[in-house]
This record gives C-alpha cells, structure tokens and sequence, in this order.
C-alpha cells in the first residue's frame, strides 16, 4: 500500500500513473496497460483485501475427500458438482449444508514512514475481525427410473468488515506522499440458483445438464478525509450492485 514517492505525486494515483506510462511507452501491450488499470480502479479498495470466495464442492464428504467428489457424485450435491450423478440416487433427496466464516483483515491504522530512505517501522498495524454465517448450499433431487431433477442454492461469497484508518504522515513538506484518513465498509454476497437435470442412457453412460443464474448483492463505501486549506474535505467511493 505505501512505496517511496516523489514530493509531488498523488499517492493514490501513482501506480495507475506508472500503468499509463507502461501502456505509452509499451505500444502495441497498450489496450493491455489500460485494462489493467481499469481493474486497478474498480479493487483497489481497502475492504476487499480479504474477499473470500467458496469454489469448493459443497458437501462434508466432498471435503473429506479432498474435492475428489466428482467422479462418485451419489447424493444430492451432485446437483452442483455432477449433474449426470443425479441418477444414482434411488428415492428423494435434501441436502443442506451451513458454513460459519471467520474473516482477518490487516491493515494501517496510524503511523509515519519515510521515503528515502524508504522506512516503515514507524507504521501501525491492526486487525478488523468479522464473521459471517448463513446456508452455503441448499438443494432437493427428485429421482425416476432413468432420469432426475434438482433444484439448488449456492453460496460462492459472503463477506462483510469495516474498519478505519486515522492515515500516515510521510514527514515531507505540505504533506506530500501522506496517506489520507479513512473508513472502510463492505457487505458482499454472490450466491446462485439452479436447476438440474440427467438422463440415463445406458448403464455406463449418464448426461447431465444445468442451468445457472448468478446474483450479485454489495454494498461498499470508502471515505477519505483530506484538508483543503483550513476546510477537512471529504470524498466518498461508493460500489452498489445486485
């Protein structure tokens, strides 16, 4: 987050700078420079240091094996894992499955450094704790003789922290190269809803098929605190979607 900067530079746009002169001298890796840069603004954001997905299979015995589930795929998980496992199941099936997530996010809290010669030991370090729980995967199968259908939930994410930094002085004049005060929240859920199916065609051969539909539910908002003169200025970057 800190590196050594110039008495002129803006902290925060240095690196998208470094990004832009890479892109220029660079030629035809331009368009590349620039995406780059367009990722850089929308994650560089303090409360997404500790963004937390599930790719996991759902299911304990999916994690007993190591993930290795895929190819046995005989309960109702297969919903999600392998859906051309579904016609194995010979009577109605539930799954459920909750998860608790403990979230550690390190970050400044207060502090100095210096830039040349670049020192950070004067800096300050804490840790913002959270906690999420909720059900992680939910789905039913109903079985026939030679095919099935399922319908399930997952949850690929879901986190949420906040916390504040009262900034870092860098020690040079005008406070150039001072990191600016700010607080941080962010609530995140990605979860998704599908409906399977599978058809036995022979007894060694199943096909699966499945469709899926993604949602999207975040809520961040970051504030940065700066002076203007004598006046403390506030600017907000706010992310909402569903």
């Amino acid at each position: 987050m800190i590196a050594p900067l110039a008495p002129n530079d803006d902290p925060f746009n240095a690196e998208r700078r470094t990004h832009n002169e890479k892109a220029a001298s660079a030629g035809h890796w331009r368009r590349a420079a620039r995406r780059r840069v367009q990722r850089i603004r929308i994650t560089d954001e303090e409360g997404n240091a500790s963004l937390q997905f599930n790719f996991s299979a759902p299911g304990a015995r999916s994690l007993a094996m190591g993930g290795a589930f895929i190819g046995l795929a005989d309960d109702a998980t297969a919903a999600f894992s392998n859906p051309a496992g579904l016609t194995q199941l010979a009577s109605k099936e539930v799954s459920f499955e909750q998860r608790i997530n403990d979230f550690s996010t390190e970050y400044v809290r207060t502090g100095s450094y210096t830039p040349d010669p670049f020192n950070i030991n004067g800096l300050s370090y804490d840790e913002a704790r959270s906690q999420t729980h909720a059900p992680s995967f939910i789905s039913f199968v109903w079985p026939h003789e030679n095919w099935a259908v399922a319908v399930y939930r997952h949850e690929f994410l879901n986190y949420e922290t906040g916390f504040t930094s009262t900034g870092v002085d860098s020690g040079l004049a005008n406070g150039a190269g001072d990191i600016f005060p700010f607080t941080a929240a962010i609530d995140v859920r990605i979860s998704n809803f599908g409906l399977s199916g599978a058809f036995k065609a022979t007894d060694k051969l199943s096909l699966g098929i499945s469709l899926n539909n993604f949602n999207l539910d975040l809520d961040s908002n970051t504030r940065r605190f700066t002076m203007l003169g004598d006046t403390v200025t506030r600017f907000s970057t706010q992310q909402y979607g569903k």
